[in-house]
Formats: structure tokens, sequence, C-alpha cells
């Protein structure tokens, strides 16, 4: 489905240039669970971003179904986030000024997706059992009904890919393993996930683990 061939990610520093990825090749499978464990700064973010067509490598190539995205113009790449990716994030990334439907539905405006409306949001927020916090603005919520609703955002246009980059890093242990099963759950439905994460025993619950170690994959 997705695959990285030999990136390497420079980023320019006033003082010094710090090498984030060092020629990293993967392949990840349609319909694969893969975790990218590693400390933090280890360059598994700036992967994960890589990989979602977010931050362009200093070298190397990114294929989607063997297209090299990085060859494609901004606006094609930014049609093809929004309508084939779900990101979701360990800070949420949420409008503060707007209710719970409208954070979520503002995701089906940036996807492009035709047939997708109002009854898509409703049904995803009711599977996060959400359904009673629809008029709520993120700041009356708790830290996991947030995380909740950045989750049913990723899902509401209904992705091929989810990136999901510490999704469980605010977290208590038992939302933790809410969001976890709910990942789990659309995976076994077709979906294919790539989780970012320092903690190994989340990374465990994937198909298959990588690790990067000062931007580089090692054996595990």
């Amino acid at each position: 489905m997705i695959r990285a061939e030999n990136i390497n990610k420079v980023f320019s520093g006033r003082h010094k240039n710090v090498q984030a990825l060092k020629n990293i090749s993967l392949k990840i499978k349609e319909g694969e669970f893969l975790s990218i464990i590693g400390s933090s700064g280890s360059g598994k973010s700036t992967l994960l971003l890589t990989l979602g067509g977010m931050i362009s490598p200093t070298s190397g190539r990114v294929f989607w179904k063997n297209d090299p995205i990085y060859e494609w113009k901004l606006n094609k790449r930014a049609d093809w986030r929004g309508q084939t990716i779900g990101f979701v994030f360990q800070t949420f990334n949420l409008l503060p000024y707007l209710n719970v439907y409208d954070n979520v539905q503002i995701s089906l405006g940036l996807s492009a997706r035709n047939g997708k409306n109002g009854e898509d949001v409703l049904k995803i927020l009711d599977r996060m059992g959400l359904s009673d916090r629809l008029e709520h603005v993120p700041s009356e919520l708790s830290v996991g009904q947030q995380q909740r609703i950045a989750l049913a955002r990723a899902l509401v246009k209904d992705p091929q890919l989810i990136l999901a980059d510490e999704p469980t890093g605010n977290l208590d242990p038992i939302t933790a393993s809410e969001i976890i099963n709910v990942l789990k759950e659309v995976n076994r439905e077709g979906k294919t996930i790539v989780l970012v994460t320092h903690d190994p025993h989340l990374a465990k619950l994937a198909d298959r683990t990588i690790k990067i170690v000062d931007g580089e994959l090692c054996a595990i």
C-alpha cells in the first residue's frame, strides 16, 4: 500500500543540521496494523509525517500504490491526504471555538469525499460514545473525550490509512485502552493503521513493530 525507499531527512538549524531520518526503507501492507516505537526525539513522528505527505524527505521516495507522492504537485498531495488519510495526534488539534459536531464535520469538507454528510458525523460520534456531547466545545470535555473527538474526526471520512501519533500519550490507562480497542476494531474492518508510540506494551498490540533509534531502523 505505502512504501518508503531510502528516506533521509535533515533539518537545517541555526548552528548545525540535524538528521532526523537515516536511510529508512519499509513497506506497509494494506490492512496491516504497524507500530513504530522509539524514544522521544528518535525520529518516529518525523517518519509518520513523511509517510503521510506532510514532511518532504531530503532524499529518498515515498510511494502510494507505486506512485511517488513527493513528485506530485502540492494540491494533488493535499487532496490525497484529505481523501485517503486520517490523522490522530497526541495534542488532539481540535478547534476550541467549534463544538463537538462541527469539529468532526469539518473533516468532511477537507476530505471532499462524495456521499458523506451529517448522518455520518452522528454515526461516528455515537460509536465514540459522544452523541450526548454534540453542542459542547472541547474545553467542556475531559481529555479522553477530546481524544475520542479527534479519532472520530479521523474516521468519519472513511480513510484507507490511519496515522496515529502517540494517541494515548495524554490519557489514563483505561481511556488509552479504549482508544487502542477502537483502532484495533477499525483495523479488523480493513483499515490500515500506523501507530507511533513510546510504550512497548501498546506496540505489542499491533501486527508488526519496528523500532527507530537516532533516526535509524533497528531490530527489536
